[in-house]
Formats: structure tokens, sequence, C-alpha cells
């Protein structure tokens, strides 16, 4: 992969920006404004919903750029199957390990500082408590399964968890059709997720970024035209969330239009980008943390500032925080060391069993 092409800052940037626009769509969400009386800073009540709405697209932006490291990856190695399984198998240990940790803390936390009952969670419609549930939930699991979860919005894992499994297939029949593949998956598959991992794979694959990076530092008018062409894109999506509230049509290439602008522009950015980055090293603990502080635990006291601006603040704050006390604590134990100590043995054994 080129130097120029897009890099680790730059997705700590794009991550960063994502996190943000994901704790404005949850917060407000749905009829919170109304119900908890929330005091508009503009007043414009319709405009306002249908930025809560477009703040959806955010899952874009996440999917699109796992699905283009996980491609890189699948390209930087040999092309045998058991490379193939090496690198996901690694990224699956990371997903189930970030998701263990941080359930761990939560579990705790519920129990003992806040005084709810975890047995509560995990009981059937028959009133049984099924301690399994528990375990399919800390790895992330639950929503593949359909169990019982202690936080809604951890449905993401198993998303995750599908792509990464997914993406060997997708990159291989990808090399087959080439760029057929995402029209075919944006007209004929009715799962705009399925499209953004096949437009991650697509990026990786034909180098759009270092393409596009070339052409933009040859041609300062190329660079002017991608930039109106990507916000104009962008406000083509506005459109169609806000005219039909659903933000899934936008999903296909949103992610994408962020990571170009990301790349492009914004990273450019001194103050912006590294306040993004730095908001982006801990983006994947904001996400999983940000839904225990204002929808289960500290209801009254995020909704309790009435003002839009002052609410997301404060959890953005508050969210931010616990994320970095969480994963300081997860050095301070050494639990990414652990976690690839586990890696180093999986592959062992895939490479053992690849010489039998």
């Amino acid at each position: 992969m080129k130097k120029e092409s897009f890099t680790k800052e730059h997705s700590l940037i794009l991550k960063g920006f994502m996190v943000m626009m994901l704790l404005f769509h949850h917060v407000f969400f749905g009829d919170t404004v109304a119900e908890k009386g929330i005091i508009l800073c503009t007043g414009r009540v319709n405009f306002f919903a249908n930025m809560v709405s477009y703040g959806r697209l955010c899952l874009s932006g996440f999917a699109f750029i796992s699905a283009y490291g996980i491609t890189c990856q699948l390209m930087a190695c040999k092309g045998r199957m058991r490379d193939y399984l090496e690198i996901c198998a690694g990224r699956l240990v990371k997903i189930s390990a970030s998701c263990v940790f941080v359930y761990v803390i939560a579990v705790i936390y519920k129990r003992f500082v806040v005084g709810q009952s975890i047995r509560q969670v995990y009981r059937d419609m028959s009133g049984p408590f099924h301690p399994p549930y528990m375990l399919l939930d800390a790895l992330g699991l639950a929503d593949l399964f359909d169990t019982p979860q202690i936080n809604v919005t951890w449905w993401y894992f198993s998303y995750a968890i599908m792509l990464v499994c997914a993406l060997p297939a997708i990159f291989i029949l990808y090399r087959k059709v080439r760029v057929f593949a995402f029209p075919l998956a944006m007209f004929l598959l009715d799962d705009s997720m399925v499209g953004i991992a096949v437009l991650g794979v697509l990026f990786a694959y034909e180098d759009i970024f270092g393409k596009l990076e070339d052409a933009a530092r040859r041609d300062r008018r190329f660079s002017l035209g991608i930039l109106f062409a990507c916000i104009a894109a962008l406000a083509c999506s506005y459109s169609i969330v806000a005219f039909e509230r659903d933000s899934d049509p936008a999903m296909y290439w949103a992610g994408a239009l962020f990571a170009v602008l990301v790349m492009l522009y914004f990273s450019k950015i001194p103050v912006f980008s590294s306040v993004m980055k730095g908001i982006g090293k801990h983006s994947a603990t904001m996400f999983m943390t940000h839904t225990f502080i204002y929808m289960y635990f500290y209801e009254d006291f995020i909704y309790s500032f009435r003002k839009d601006y002052l609410i997301y603040g404060v959890l953005f704050g508050c969210s931010l925080a616990t994320a970095v006390v969480i994963d300081t604590l997860r050095k301070l134990v050494r639990y990414d060391k652990l976690v690839a100590y586990i890696n180093e043995k999986i592959k062992g054994i895939l490479k053992g069993a690849g010489q039998l």
C-alpha cells in the first residue's frame, strides 16, 4: 500500500468524527426530544430530527473502515487460506476481547455501584436465569444468537464478527468480478451493510485513496472538484434521510465519502486532526460505554441539563473520561499482551494444522 493511502492516522480521525456522530444520534434518537422536554438551541425541530437520523450514517463509516483495513491485510498476505484464517482469527479475538474487558467492568459497576440486578437481564420469558447468555453477551455474540444483552447498542459486535468472517469470501469474489461487485451488492442485495463491506474491499483493492491523493496533488482543480463532489453527495444523503427519515439508502456510500474527506482535507487541519485522533484512540471504548451512561445508569443526570448542546456536551465528556479510565486500566493490567499471546497461540495451532 502506498504511503499516501489511507493510514492509521486517517482512520483515527475518521473514528473520532464517527463516534461523535454516534453519540448525537443515540442521545436524541426517536421521540426523546419531546419526551424529555429538551430545549433546542435552534428551535428547528424538523431539522434537528433530520440531523439525529443522519447521525446513524456513522455506522457506514465504522463498517467501511473495518472492511478496508481487513482487505489491506488480506492483500498483504500470500493468499493462502491459512493466512486468511489467521487474519480473521486475530480480528475476532480482538473484537471479543475488547467486549469482554468492558463487559466485566460494566457488570461489576452495575451490580455493586448502581445496585441493579444482573440476573434480571438474562432471564427468559418464563423467568429462569441463564448463565450461558452472559457468556454470549460478553463475547459480543448475543445479537447473533438473539439472546438478552446488557447493552442494546452492542448488536454491532455481532455485525462486526459476521463482517470479519465474511470478508475473505467477499475479497475472493471481488477479485473475480472486480468493480461490478459494488453495483451488484447495492442493487441486488437488500442489505446496505453488505454493500458497505464490498465498497471497502473495492477501495482497498483498487487503491482508490492512493489514486485520489495522487490526482489531487497534481491538480488543485481536481482536488476542489473532489471536495465539492463529496459535499454534494453528503448533501444528497441528507436529503434522502430528511425525505424518508431512513438512513439505509445513504449507508452504501456515506462512509467512503467521510473517509475521502478525512484523508484529503480534514487530516490537513492541524488542531482538528489532532483532536479527532485523540478522540479516535478511545472511540471503541466510547462506543461500548456511552449507552450505559445516558440510558442505563445516569439517564436522569444526562437529561437534567435540558438544553441540547449541554446534554450532548455532558454525555461526550463523561463518555470520553470513562473511556480514558478504562483504556488506561487496560494498559496497566497488560490486557493487550494477553490478547496478543492468545493470538500467537491461535496462529501456532493454525500453522500446525496447515502442516498436517
